[in-house]
């Protein structure tokens, strides 16, 4: 049988003997607290798993970022030759 006679000899005992500090936490924690780990566990996936979305997000915003500056190059090149031609034919 074990004495306790202070609050030292309590926590020696719960840090010695995980059933007991079993017995407490199920005393002194509530049901939510309890689930704590399990629901932040959960949180992180959740987490990693959108982050993941977002990045494959992004990555197709970038790419397509670079289509339109790559097209707007196309088009201003376009339209220095267009103001070049039309130039030339005034100039006719």
């Amino acid at each position: 049988m074990t004495t306790i006679n202070d609050i030292s000899d309590l926590v020696r005992i719960l840090r010695e003997d995980p059933d007991w500090a079993e017995a407490v936490r199920s005393v002194l924690l509530t049901q939510e607290l309890k689930s704590l780990p399990e629901r932040f566990d959960k949180f992180v996936e959740l987490t990693r798993e959108n982050n993941e979305l977002v990045n494959r997000r992004l990555e197709r915003l970038e790419e397509g970022q670079q289509r339109l500056e790559e097209g707007q190059q196309r088009l201003e090149r376009e339209i220095e030759t267009l103001k070049t031609d039309v130039g030339t034919l005034k100039g006719s």
